[in-house]
């Protein structure tokens, strides 16, 4: 933005007559539900940025003056920048959101004791801000854990792969199981009345 409150004009040959166009702070609103929207469309409805811009083109825009004139908020190219922002951010989220489970889990385990120093940098610093800035960032959580809490963290796994294989085995029954169903006992009843 410029001083006046106007974009940059382009720099390509092609837009020679180029005017800068003025920001329009009434429609902040509006931009903030088409962004919102085209998200929604993207990681809830699992729809692709071709189909956005093909079919819901009408979802990203605003009419004015009765329908006779119209803003487009977001472009094709914009929709692909959301998108791959979309993706990063999911990433970040599952990771720290990962971090902070196994993180109650150790908290969970260690009941009743202070919180040191280093475990309160973890959750006031590390979680809370510093996690959410990028990717690698949001390793850095994780990385403080395993660094740290080695020992429990593999301790927690072989008891969550224990619980789930526990889940898993089949229930042994006997014979007596077998003929206790439904259909034994019909059988059962007309056998006995013969």
């Amino acid at each position: 933005m410029h001083e006046d409150n106007t974009y940059p004009p382009m720099t390509s040959y092609d837009y020679n007559d180029y005017v800068p166009a003025r920001r329009r702070t009434d429609l902040i609103h509006d931009y903030r539900n088409a962004v919102a929207r085209a998200l929604g469309f993207m990681f809830v409805h699992h729809l692709e940025v071709p189909h956005l811009w093909h079919y819901k083109r009408d979802a990203f825009s605003f009419l004015e003056d009765s329908g006779r004139s119209g803003v487009q908020f977001l472009d094709r190219d914009e929709l692909w920048k959301l998108y791959e922002l979309g993706i990063r951010f999911r990433a970040i989220y599952e990771r720290n959101s990962y971090t902070k489970t196994i993180w109650e889990k150790i908290k969970a385990r260690k009941e009743g004791s202070e919180l040191s120093d280093a475990e309160k940098y973890l959750e006031d610093k590390l979680l809370k801000s510093i996690c959410m800035m990028s990717i690698e960032a949001a390793a850095e959580g994780g990385d403080w854990l395993e660094y740290h809490y080695r020992d429990e963290i593999r301790r927690i796994k072989e008891e969550e792969t224990v619980d789930e294989v526990v889940k898993k085995l089949p229930a042994h029954g006997g014979q007596d199981d077998m003929r206790a169903g439904p259909i034994m006992k019909l059988v059962q009843v007309s056998h006995f009345s013969t």
